[in-house]
């Protein structure tokens, strides 16, 4: 019996020395790689961390706690509560490396902390604009700018736009994970970004590449099967709502009755009533919006903006559910953009359009407008007459300081804008499509 337990004892012993081996082992091949990477970036960044995690469990799961960014370029401090990342089994953990990739991983970082009015966030959101302002000239439909359709002069949010609403800061959580079928070359890939007072999104994609062609820079196309992307507000429209009725100087009723008007426009469709009324009630607050696509064999994405929009439906095979309402795209009615009759109407009596919402659909047109009233009108289609004879046709961008400024399309023969301001004391006519 003596030897019996001894046995038991000395076994338990080599398994503890072996799980602590093991732990310690991972503990450090963690803190080594982490301490190799912090040296490579140390001239762009000064990182710190206050702790290297291995799981208990030996599960593959190891991170970080309490890192801290200071770039050099800037006196920014960005903080980082926890970054975690398992591979699924501490194998496949020491077996990833350079060259290959495991055919699982999960990824999650929580707590980054941005200070929105940063000098390196900033820095970066001019080179953003700078860089939207310089493919500005591209065909199609541009659906990062949707959001701003209707605020006032405001081309797209960005940082500055999110401090004017009042965000001062930003908390993210990032979760993301992966797994690969070899045999199929298939990778289904799940992400959720949670932005604290704003916005969820979550994405589900599925699409044939290799995580190490995308490991080791090779220039990759991914096929993708299919991607959903679901949208859920957490605070945002309402902050939005306020501001962009505040640029208009008007109530967020008008705001969104202008903004889905202008949405009718770009999207060159006039939506049914049951689809309206789905959408606005959407961008009111707290809802959904979730958007499904499942490409035609063949579809090249990066080009999938030159198509009209219509076809672009139909090439990507789009679905799209707003909140529980499935929008049926057989119903637009294609090449016939109109206003509702509330919008109109409120327009044309200098009203907020909120009295009587009736969403009847009315056939836009060119209506006179007096050149004191254009203000009214900022992100409107418009055609401009001056003393001297010259006509403009564009879209109102700025009304004020007793400057009209009008975006219309290049002469040059390109598919670019140039922004033209007219004195308003020169006008002689002016008419605005609603």
């Amino acid at each position: 019996m003596r030897s019996i337990i001894k046995l038991i004892v000395v076994l338990a012993i080599i398994a503890a020395v072996g799980y602590g081996g093991v732990r310690g082992g991972t503990w450090y091949k963690v803190k080594h790689e982490v301490d190799a990477a912090i040296q490579q970036a140390a001239p762009f960044a000064d990182i710190t961390y206050s702790s290297v995690y291995v799981s208990p469990l030996l599960d593959g799961t190891v991170g970080l706690d309490g890192i801290v960014i200071r770039p050099k370029m800037s006196p920014d401090e960005f903080k980082i509560q926890s970054v975690r990342l398992s591979f699924g089994n501490i194998i496949q953990l020491y077996k990833s490396g350079k060259k290959e990739m495991a055919n699982r991983m999960h990824f999650a970082i929580t707590g980054v902390n941005l200070d929105l009015n940063s000098p390196l966030l900033i820095s970066l959101s001019q080179m953003q604009q700078q860089a939207m302002l310089e493919q500005s000239n591209k065909s199609g439909f541009d659906i990062i700018k949707t959001d701003s359709l209707g605020c006032g002069s405001i081309e797209s949010i960005g940082l500055e736009e999110l401090t004017r609403m009042g965000y001062s800061t930003m908390e993210i959580d990032v979760e993301m994970s992966y797994d690969y079928e070899k045999v199929k070359n298939l990778l289904n890939m799940d992400m959720a970004v949670r932005l604290k007072g704003m916005q969820g999104m979550n994405m589900k994609a599925q699409m044939r590449v290799a995580p190490s062609d995308v490991l080791q820079g090779k220039e990759i196309k991914p096929v993708i099967n299919s991607m959903r992307l679901e949208v859920v507000d957490a605070g945002y429209a309402t902050q939005r709502n306020r501001f962009c009725a505040a640029q208009l100087q008007a109530n967020e009723e008008t705001y969104l009755a202008r903004h889905i008007d202008l949405l009718s426009r770009e999207i060159g469709a006039t939506l049914p009533p049951e689809t309206l009324d789905a959408y606005k009630q959407f961008m009111q607050g707290n809802g959904r919006m979730t958007l499904l696509i499942e490409p035609k064999t063949g579809v090249d994405l990066e080009t999938i903006g030159a198509y009209p929009v219509k076809d672009a439906i139909d090439l990507l095979g789009l679905q799209v559910t707003l909140d529980k309402h499935a929008v049926d795209f057989s119903k637009f009615e294609w090449g016939k953009r109109v206003t509702t009759q509330a919008s109109a109407e409120g327009a044309e009596e200098g009203g907020s359009a909120s009295e009587s919402q009736t969403n009847i659909p009315v056939p836009a047109r060119y209506r006179a407008t007096a050149a004191s009233q254009l203000k009214r009108y900022v992100g409107y289609q418009a055609r401009v007459k001056t003393e001297r004879g010259v006509q403009r046709d564009g879209v109102i961008e700025s009304a004020d300081g007793g400057t009209l400024t009008m975006r219309v399309h290049s002469t040059s023969g390109g598919r670019g804008y140039i922004s033209f301001p007219i004195d308003m004391s020169e006008i002689v006519s002016a008419e605005v499509l609603y």
